[in-house]
């Protein structure tokens, strides 16, 4: 499967659940995680989509680290089969 047919999928799942899964675009600010989940009850959380076996390049470590630090939760998706744990964890942040 494609990063890009993953990524469909998570924002249809998110969609489904009530929420919003925004497209990331930061002029200036390069390395943000790919989209920021918006869920029923003020949860946020970011996602990095990969494709299958890839890793987010050394920027986007960083950047995800720091979003970590100030109290996010951050994943990198690369398997469609990874979406519902993901979305658990993210609806038990509450």
């Amino acid at each position: 499967m494609h990063e890009k047919q993953i990524e469909q999928k998570l924002v249809k799942y998110v969609t489904d659940l009530g929420g919003w899964a925004l497209k990331l675009s930061s002029p200036g600010t390069s390395g943000l995680p790919d989209r920021l989940l918006l869920m029923p009850g003020g949860i946020a959380a970011f996602v990095e989509v990969k494709a299958p076996g890839k890793k987010p390049r050394a920027l986007q470590q960083v950047q995800m680290r720091r979003l970590k630090q100030l109290g996010f939760h951050v994943f990198v998706l690369d398997d469609a089969r990874q979406i519902e744990s993901i979305l658990d964890v993210v609806s038990h942040a509450a």
